[in-house]
């Protein structure tokens, strides 16, 4: 299992999104099954922001296929 670390130097929302988008398909290419993705658990500031975003983000993801 491969692990990516979004917020270790606080990104923006933005960026974060940007690290998420680019880690998947990073994982695609080496045809990884399991990824481990470090959002940050805060529930104000960047960090809760970023991890409200991943989960839309992966959610979306998942209903498309």
């Amino acid at each position: 299992m491969k692990i990516y670390d979004l917020k270790s130097d606080m990104p923006t929302v933005l960026e974060a999104g940007k690290r998420l988008a680019e880690s998947i398909r990073e994982a695609k290419s080496q045809h990884l099954k399991v990824i481990k993705i470090l959002h940050g658990c805060g529930s104000t500031g960047e960090g809760g922001k970023i991890r409200i975003s991943v989960r839309k983000s992966l959610k979306k993801r998942m209903n498309k296929g």
